[in-house]
């Protein structure tokens, strides 16, 4: 026996309102949860013990600024980010390539570098040593050119035009790569390493 329903013009009206709501119920609670993950991960990472903000004057500033994004690395950035980072001594062609693109000087030692190109050519960017922020100009798009730490006042984060830049005196570093919201996260850790930079050069260390 076969059961045949039809639905009027008003019932289907209805089954559309009430799929409808029940999807926006869905977003709501997937949203909500998101909201909960990172206030926790955020919670977590402001009482977690952070090794590298210790006072410890014997330690040199290059190591200290290493650390710090060491961490800041584990705690904060996704694994597609992770990949376009260079940390310290890490993987030799990946040095050499941020080496090459951005012309740095044999007695520099590179902090933190970030390779801002979708084929792993690091020509656009930025790298920053213990002298110096080499970085891929975000008027141009194209110029990699570079300031003394020392003269690098407070960094921000702001999206020009649709894309996100870090901001720094009166100049932009583009971030094209599309990492989402890691580009602010991105700009927070370059500043925490540039601070620590300036302070031990301050002390003379």
């Amino acid at each position: 026996m076969i059961i045949s329903v039809s639905l009027s013009p008003i019932g289907i009206i209805l089954l559309i309102i009430g799929l409808s709501k029940k999807k926006k119920a869905l977003k709501a609670m997937e949203k909500a949860a998101k909201y909960n993950f990172d206030l926790l991960k955020e919670i977590m990472y402001e009482n977690l013990p952070r090794e590298s903000e210790k006072e410890d004057s014997e330690t040199p500033a290059t190591d200290k600024a290493i650390e710090y994004c060491s961490n800041f690395i584990k705690r904060e950035l996704d694994s597609e980010t992770v990949e376009k980072i260079i940390l310290g001594k890490c993987d030799e062609s990946k040095m050499k390539k941020a080496k090459d693109s951005f012309r740095l000087q044999n007695d520099e030692n590179i902090v933190l570098g970030y390779d801002d190109t979708m084929k792993k050519s690091f020509k656009t960017g930025f790298v920053l040593t213990d002298k110096k922020l080499y970085f891929t100009d975000g008027n141009s798009f194209s110029k990699n050119t570079s300031i003394p730490v020392n003269e690098i006042k407070k960094i921000g984060y702001k999206k020009r035009f649709g894309v996100p830049n870090i901001c720094f005196n009166d100049t932009f570093i583009s971030i094209t790569s599309p990492i989402g919201k890691d580009s602010e996260k991105l700009s927070e850790m370059l500043s925490k390493a540039v601070m620590i930079l300036q302070k031990k050069n301050q002390e003379g260390i």
